[in-house]
């Protein structure tokens, strides 16, 4: 029982109050630096780097006066598919959650008028989300402050705005979420937990971002393989971690599971692609000559 020094007249916690003005203070960060942009009629990208997006309006536009679902960009590359490279996708209906989920960020960019504010409120989520792991693990607030507010500000994070990258933010925000749900998961398994985890996980992957959702599997795996492992020499819960481990993979097959349509459709069109092809390689290994195996360095000659 707390007692009456640490309430306030409203019967909330100081404690409370104390989270509440570190979220606070996050928010305030991201908005000073964004102020710029987000007040001042700037933007981050120029009309050259935004330019290409034009092209998907009267496609999108016409697609939708039709009633047809957009899958062929007919204007780029004298056509190519938008939906499995992610270049373009009509109104998605039956994906209410996800649609929910970013109907808040969304209606801050068209209120401010610059999709900057879109933007900078994941970098805040994302900053809430390392702050409240933090307090959950047991650190201080000032520690999990400083720790918010150097994973924003971090070089490699905080420059992807500026460089057109404004996917990679959306999807780095919920990797704080995914632990925390995991952590939860591990403490009680229940469906409501698991509820929580696949919330960030379709957030993850309506983002569309295959290179991030894999490094973001990859160090949520480091996570949960380093917490196996610690129980295991502890001997304090481990079976607890194989559970959370079981309810990631339910979770995130449901995530995928909402967006089936494009994840499908872009690995039947893999093998077309640029990336999805065979590297380009020598066929000759014999056309090397002595100076290249000296060097290392290999030259094709006829």
């Amino acid at each position: 029982m707390a007692s009456a020094a640490t309430k306030s007249k409203l019967g909330i916690k100081r404690e409370t109050y104390e989270d509440l003005a570190a979220y606070g203070a996050i928010l305030l960060a991201v908005i000073v630096f964004f102020a710029d942009a987000l007040f001042g009629g700037k933007n981050f990208l120029s009309d050259g780097d935004n330019v290409a997006f034009y092209s998907f309006v009267p496609y999108l536009n016409a697609a939708k006066q039709s009633g047809e679902f957009p899958l062929w960009m007919p204007y780029i590359f004298s056509g190519m598919p938008s939906l499995a490279s992610f270049l373009a996708a009509g109104e998605r209906s039956w994906d209410v959650l996800g649609a929910m989920i970013f109907a808040l960020p969304r209606a801050l960019g068209e209120l401010l008028g610059n999709d900057t504010a879109r933007i900078a409120s994941w970098y805040t989520l994302y900053g809430w989300g390392v702050y409240t792991l933090m307090r959950v693990r047991g650190h201080l607030r000032t520690i999990s402050t400083f720790s918010a507010l150097a994973a924003i500000f971090s070089t490699f994070v905080i420059v992807w705005i500026m460089i057109g990258h404004s996917t990679k933010p959306v999807s780095l925000a919920t990797l704080p979420w995914i632990l925390l749900a995991l952590e939860r998961l591990r403490e009680r398994f229940t469906l409501a937990n698991l509820f929580l985890l696949i919330l960030p996980l379709i957030v993850l992957v309506t983002a569309t971002h295959p290179q991030m959702m894999f490094y973001i599997g990859c160090g949520t795996a480091l996570y949960l393989l380093v917490e196996l492992v610690t129980r295991l020499i502890t001997k304090a819960g481990w079976e607890n971690v194989l559970k959370a481990a079981g309810g990631l993979l339910l979770a995130g097959g449901i995530a995928l599971g909402t967006h089936a349509d494009m994840f499908m459709a872009t690995r039947d069109y893999t093998p077309e692609s640029t990336r999805g092809s065979a590297p380009l390689k020598s066929t000759r290994p014999e056309a090397m000559t002595m100076s290249t195996r000296r060097t290392g360095r290999s030259r094709l000659v006829k």
